[in-house]
C-alpha cells in the first residue's frame, strides 16, 4: 500500500510540474500576443496619423497658395479638423406609354424621370466639416440635365450647424430643404422610390420646400423634438408661398411683393415623439410628426397659405439582424394646403377665392433577405388649384443593395391624371412607366439626409 502511494504521489508531482510547465508557456505565448496587438494598434496610430497630417499638409498648402488660410489658433489647432468630400451619381434608364410632355405633367418631381430614356436628374457633390467644437457645415451641389438636355447647376443645401448649445437646443443656418413631414426633408438618393409623392409635388412644387433661412430646435430629455424655422418666402423652391414673379396658380398671376417685415418670411414648425416597443420577438420603432407652414402668396397683399401634415412611421425588426436585414417599414403622410388668392384686375378681373389640395401617401418597404428590399406605395392627391382634379399612383420596387453606397432599383408606375388628356392634347389620363435606376456614392458621404 505505502508503494502505490509513493506511485501516486510520484505521479501527481510530475503533473503538477507539466502543469506548471503548460501554464507558463500558455502566459508566455498570451504575452506574446499582447505584445503584437499592441505593436498592430501602434503601426496602425501611426499610419492613420501618417495621412491625416498628410492630408492636412496638403489642405494648408492649397489655402496658402490662393489665398485662403487663416491664422491659426493654438487653441484650435490649426484647420481643427478635415474635409469630408464625397460625390453621388444617379442614372435612371426606362419608357413609359405617355409621351415626354404628358410624362412631366405625371412625374412633377424636379429629380423624377422625366423623358423617356436617360435621365441624369442629380449628381450631387457634398463637403462637409466638423468646424471646431462648436459647428457643422455642409454643402450639398447639385448638378442635372434638363428634359432639353440643357446642364443645369442649383445649391441644394448650404448651411452652418450649431453643436454646442446647452439644453438640447440647436439652430440651422443658410440654405437648407424645410423640415416638414418626413420627405421633404430628404435628398432623392435617400428616398425608398425614384418619385416625389405627388401630393408633395402639387403643395411644394417640383423642387420640394427649401430656401435661405434659420430655424431653432429643442430635444427634450424623453423622446420628443420640436422647431420653428423661417425662410425667404421668394423663389421657385417657395411655389406655395410668394413663388417666382410672373408665375400662375390656377387663374391667378403671381406678382412682386417687397419684404416688409418678418410677415413676409414663411414660416414652419414641426413636433415629433418616438417610442420603441418589444413585439413579435423584436422591436417596433415609432415616430409620429405634426408639422405646420403659413406665408404669403404672390396673388396679392394680404394672401396667405396655410399647409398642415402629419406623418407616421413604424419599423420591426427581429432580435437577431444580418447588417440590417431583415426589416419591415411603414410609412404614410398627409398634407392639406389652403391657399387664399387675392382679387385681381389685371389682366382679367378675378374675386378673391381659396383653392385647397389635399393627398397621401402610404408606403410599406419589406428588406425581406440580405441584400434585397421591395417596396409598394399608393399616392393619391385631390386639388382644385394649379392642378385641378385628382391624381393617383400604384408604385412598386425592387431593389438590390450591392454595398452601402451602391444600389440597383426596379421600379414601376402606374398612374392616373384627371384631366391629362386636357393639359395635353391626345394624352390619355393613365400611364404605365418602368424605370431602373443605379445610385453610387463615392467617398465618404457627409452627414446630410
Amino acid at each position: 500500500m505505502r508503494i502505490l502511494f509513493s506511485i501516486a504521489f510520484a505521479a501527481l508531482a510530475a503533473w503538477a510540474d507539466d502543469a506548471e510547465e503548460w501554464k507558463r508557456q500558455l502566459e508566455a505565448e498570451r504575452k506574446a500576443r499582447e505584445a503584437d496587438r499592441q505593436e498592430f494598434e501602434r503601426r496602425l496610430r501611426a499610419l492613420e496619423s501618417q495621412k491625416n497630417e498628410g492630408l492636412r499638409t496638403e489642405v494648408e498648402r492649397y489655402l496658402e497658395e490662393h489665398g485662403l488660410a487663416e491664422p491659426a489658433h493654438e487653441e484650435h489647432g490649426g484647420l481643427g479638423s478635415l474635409i469630408d468630400i464625397s460625390a453621388i451619381l444617379d442614372v435612371t434608364v426606362g419608357g413609359s406609354t405617355a409621351t415626354d410632355e404628358a410624362l412631366q405633367e405625371i412625374n412633377l418631381g424636379d429629380h423624377d424621370p422625366r423623358v423617356r430614356g436617360f435621365n441624369v436628374r442629380n449628381e450631387e457633390l457634398v463637403i462637409s466639416a466638423e468646424v471646431g467644437a462648436c459647428f457643422q457645415a455642409l454643402l450639398d451641389v447639385v448638378y442635372k440635365l434638363s428634359e432639353e438636355g440643357e446642364s443645369e447647376f442649383e445649391i441644394e443645401d448650404a448651411w452652418i450647424l450649431t453643436t454646442a448649445l446647452p439644453a438640447g437646443l440647436q439652430v440651422k443656418a443658410g440654405q437648407f430643404l424645410t423640415e416638414f413631414g418626413r420627405s421633404n426633408p430628404l435628398h432623392p438618393h435617400a428616398w425608398e422610390f425614384l418619385n416625389q409623392p405627388v401630393i408633395l409635388g402639387r403643395v411644394f412644387g417640383g423642387d420640394g420646400w427649401r430656401g435661405q433661412g434659420a430655424r431653432l430646435s429643442w430635444t427634450a430629455p424623453f423622446p420628443l423634438t420640436a422647431l420653428v424655422g423661417a425662410q425667404n418666402a421668394r423663389g421657385e423652391t417657395q411655389a406655395a408661398f410668394l413663388g417666382e414673379e410672373g408665375g400662375t396658380v390656377g387663374d391667378y398671376t403671381l406678382g412682386e411683393q417687397a419684404f416688409g417685415s418678418l410677415a413676409d418670411l414663411a414660416w414652419n414648425a414641426r413636433i415629433e415623439a418616438s417610442h420603441e416597443f418589444a413585439a413579435w420577438r423584436g422591436t417596433l420603432s415609432g415616430l409620429l410628426g405634426l408639422s405646420f407652414g403659413y406665408g404669403p402668396n404672390g396673388t396679392g397683399a394680404d394672401a396667405d397659405t396655410a399647409i398642415y401634415g402629419v406623418d407616421l412611421y413604424l419599423k420591426w425588426r427581429p432580435e437577431t439582424t444580418d447588417a440590417g436585414w431583415p426589416f419591415v417599414a411603414w410609412q404614410s403622410e398627409v398634407v392639406f394646403r389652403d391657399y387664399e388668392a387675392a382679387a385681381q384686375a389685371d389682366p382679367v378681373a378675378l374675386p378673391a377665392a381659396t383653392y385647397e389640395d389635399w393627398g397621401f401617401y402610404t408606403q410599406v418597404v419589406w428588406a425581406f433577405r440580405r441584400p434585397w428590399t421591395a417596396g409598394v406605395r399608393y399616392d393619391f392627391a385631390s386639388s382644385d388649384g394649379a392642378y385641378a382634379g385628382d391624381a393617383d399612383r400604384v408604385s412598386v420596387a425592387l431593389t438590390y443593395w450591392a454595398s452601402e453606397q451602391a444600389r440597383i432599383r426596379l421600379q414601376v408606375n402606374w398612374d392616373h391624371v384627371d384631366g391629362l388628356g386636357l393639359a395635353v392634347p391626345g394624352a390619355s389620363d393613365r400611364a404605365f412607366s418602368v424605370w431602373i435606376n443605379i445610385n453610387v456614392a463615392l467617398g465618404g458621404h457627409g452627414a446630410h439626409e
